[in-house]
C-alpha cells in the first residue's frame, strides 16, 4: 500500500473515530440533561419504600427509611465524575446555607468511593451531607438513568417532586415544591 492510500485511510479512521466521540458524547449531555426524563412536581405522589442504606463519608452506614421517618427528605443523585453534578454544587451549598429546608438532605454519591467525594469536597470547600450508595434501593420510582437526579419526598414517603438533569435549586417549581411540605414531626 502507498503511502497516499495510508495517509487517506487514517484520516478516514481519524473521521470515524471523532464522530463516534461526537455522538457518545452528545449522548452524555443528553442524559445528564434529563433529555426526554420527568421534571418537576409529581400530579399524583407515588408512595415509596425507602427500604435502603447510604455510607457517610466516614463509613458510617445509615438507613435512609430511619433518617426519613416522619420528615421531609431531598434525595439528590449525582457524582463527582458528572459535569452538570459538580456544577450545581454551589447551588446547592447556598440552599444547604440558607437553612429554610426543616428536613433531610441526602446528597448521595453514585458510582464514587468516600475518598473521592471527600477529596471533591475538600478541593472545593463544600460542607454538605455528602454520602454514598451502601445499598440499592429496592423501590424502582427511586432508581434513574440520569444524573443528577433530585427528588423532594414529603414525610409521608411520597415523591412530590422529580427533577432528572440539572436544575437550579432557586426554580420556582422546586421551591413550590419545597413550601408545601408539612414540616418535620417533631
Amino acid at each position: 500500500m502507498g503511502w497516499l492510500q495510508r495517509v487517506t485511510r487514517s484520516k478516514k479512521e481519524a473521521a470515524l473515530v471523532a464522530a463516534v466521540f461526537v455522538l457518545a458524547g452528545a449522548w452524555l449531555l443528553f442524559l445528564s440533561s434529563g433529555g426526554g426524563a420527568h421534571q418537576g412536581p409529581i400530579a399524583e405522589p407515588q408512595r415509596v419504600d425507602l427500604d435502603f442504606d447510604i455510607a457517610t463519608l466516614d463509613g458510617e452506614v445509615r438507613s435512609v427509611a430511619e433518617l426519613a421517618a416522619g420528615k421531609p427528605v431531598i434525595l439528590h443523585y449525582w457524582g463527582t465524575w458528572c459535569p452538570p453534578c459538580r456544577a450545581e454544587m454551589p447551588e446547592i451549598q447556598a440552599f444547604a446555607n440558607e437553612g429554610a429546608f426543616d428536613g433531610e438532605l441526602l446528597l448521595v454519591a453514585v458510582n464514587d468511593s468516600p475518598g473521592a467525594v471527600r477529596r471533591f469536597a475538600e478541593d472545593k470547600g463544600y460542607d454538605l451531607p455528602f454520602s454514598v450508595l451502601a445499598s440499592l434501593p429496592g423501590d424502582e420510582a427511586l432508581t434513574t438513568r440520569y444524573f443528577p437526579t433530585t427528588l423532594v419526598i414529603s414525610p409521608e414517603s411520597e415523591v412530590v417532586y422529580r427533577r432528572e438533569g440539572a436544575m437550579s435549586w432557586d426554580d420556582g417549581e422546586f421551591r413550590a415544591a419545597l413550601a408545601k411540605l408539612p414540616e418535620a414531626a417533631q
